[in-house]
């Protein structure tokens, strides 16, 4: 099973540890350096947010949450509530 597919990093990974995945599967960029660089905050932010939902509500995460979570309608929703 390939490791972006693993459960394991999702279940007990650390925020660190599930970015440093995600992005070890993401294309190099040729260019727009800058919005790369914002969009990985994003997505460090929202890994950050779920792993601390895992730690203390016992939410699951899974890839398909993380790529839900990074629609802007959704992060308005988080914010709200």
């Amino acid at each position: 099973m390939n490791d972006f597919c693993s459960k394991d990093i999702f279940k007990k990974g650390t925020s660190k540890e599930t970015h440093q995945m995600i992005t070890g599967q993401l294309p190099p960029i040729n260019g727009g350096y800058i919005w790369n660089g914002r969009g990985l905050s994003l997505l460090l932010t929202i890994i950050e947010y779920l792993v601390y939902m895992r730690e203390s509500r016992n939410i699951e995460i899974n890839y398909g949450k993380i790529v839900r979570l990074m629609e802007l309608k959704n992060i308005r929703k988080l914010l709200i509530s």
